[in-house]
Order: structure tokens, then C-alpha cells, then sequence
């Protein structure tokens, strides 16, 4: 149980601070992503689209997670530089299945419409 919530928030400080160096360790590779803005299947296709994202993290405030086995809940907040140069705090929801040390499914949910407008989506 404490397992998988090390991993995901690993995983998050690698997406946050890390600014994506290192996700692969983290993503395994038949990993399914649900999100508002995109459907991602398959590891390889989650890192090209998710890291270059990663850079534009500048902080991460976590409100409450949920830890169930393999299933980690998290409700945070984000803020987000833009490659207009905004800035951007936007509310998040995640759900994540850890499988075999990896994170396997990632659902987010949040609302996307600055987020679709400011990265041009």
C-alpha cells in the first residue's frame, strides 16, 4: 500500500522538479492515460507527449491522497508556466494504478480549458 504511494509521488517529483528527467522508471510500458485533453496508450507515446510538458511545471501544492493497494487518489493543485509566458493554478484530480512497481493507468481529471488554451490544443 505504502508502495505505491512512494512510487507516485516519485514519479510526481520527477514530472515537477525533475521537469520530466528520469519518468520513464516510472511508466510502464502498456500504460493507459484518460485525461480531459488526450487519450495516451503505451509508454513510449506517454513520455514523448507528457515530458516536454514536465518543463513547464513550477510548483506543486498536494492537497489529500487516497491510498487503497494499488490505487493511489491525489487532489492537488498546479502551477504552470505557459509557453506565452502566463502563469497558470489549476485544480487537479488523479487517479493511479501501480502495477508491478510502474504507474499502468492514470486518469486525470480536471477542467481544460485554460490549460487547452494557453498550450494551443
Amino acid at each position: 500500500m505504502e508502495r505505491a504511494a512512494k512510487i507516485v509521488n516519485e514519479f510526481y517529483e520527477t514530472c515537477n522538479s525533475g521537469q520530466g528527467h528520469g519518468m520513464e522508471a516510472f511508466v510502464a510500458d502498456d500504460i493507459e492515460f484518460e485525461g480531459p485533453a488526450m487519450n495516451i496508450s503505451g509508454g513510449k507515446k506517454y513520455v514523448e507527449i507528457v515530458k516536454p510538458l514536465c518543463a513547464f511545471h513550477k510548483s506543486m501544492r498536494m492537497f489529500k491522497q487516497l491510498i487503497e493497494g494499488d490505487h493511489v487518489v491525489s487532489i492537488y493543485e498546479m502551477t504552470l508556466g505557459t509557453p506565452g509566458g502566463e502563469t497558470l493554478v489549476i485544480s487537479f484530480a488523479d487517479w493511479i494504478q501501480v502495477v508491478n512497481g510502474k504507474i499502468a493507468r492514470q486518469r486525470l481529471y480536471y477542467d481544460p480549458r485554460q490549460f487547452v488554451k494557453a498550450f494551443g490544443m
